[in-house]
């Protein structure tokens, strides 16, 4: 069954370490590349858009993450002191706003 999170909020808040914890493992590599979902003319006007991939971080446990132009480490820290993004192994490669993150990987 498919719940609302507006609907049934209190369900979804029990489950949701459970989820993340399975679709999150050792095993899974997460590309974060928000560039690929904003038309191209318009990419160059948004500031700071290589570090929209960082909201990704609080959800993320026992898994390794390859963002573009690095991680600031206070930021890894502050989540780490609320007990998320345990386990994460960060890869950091250069943002080339020419290449995705796939290709610039590849």
């Amino acid at each position: 069954m498919i719940y609302n999170h507006t609907q049934h909020s209190d369900y979804i808040v029990n489950v949701l370490p459970d989820v993340l914890n399975t679709m999150f493992t050792t095993d899974t590599l997460v590309l974060c590349d928000t560039r690929l979902l904003i038309k191209h003319d318009v990419l160059p006007h948004i500031p700071y858009v290589q570090y929209y991939d960082q909201r990704v971080l609080p959800i993320l446990r026992n898994t390794t993450l390859i963002l573009a132009d690095g991680l600031d480490s206070r930021i890894l820290s502050y989540f780490q002191s609320f007990g998320l993004c345990e386990n994460i192994d960060i890869i950091d490669v250069p943002n080339n706003p020419e290449c995705t993150l796939t290709e610039i990987i590849l």
